[in-house]
């Protein structure tokens, strides 16, 4: 499946959630259909790190939509790691 983004290709895609059941069930169903996820594991200090850690390590990002009324998780591991 290719996806672009201002005529780049999006091929990591940053999974951003405080359950770590959710993030893994997020990157299987991202790697069946050919992406690969960056999962992000402990906790940013605020939306400006999110964006600035996600854009330094994907091309595109899900994030959990209330994920800043609680912790936020930031270091990348490798799908290779799940």
């Amino acid at each position: 499946m290719l996806l672009t983004m201002n005529d780049k290709p999006i091929k990591k895609i940053a999974v951003v959630n405080n359950s770590a059941a959710a993030r893994d069930e997020m990157a299987e169903n991202l790697i069946e259909v050919g992406f690969q996820p960056i999962i992000q594991t402990s906790q940013l200090s605020s939306i400006d790190e999110c964006i600035a850690t996600v854009t330094t390590r994907a091309d595109a990002a899900i994030l959990e939509h209330h994920a800043y009324t609680k912790s936020l998780p930031v270091v990348l591991k490798n799908p290779e790691h799940l």
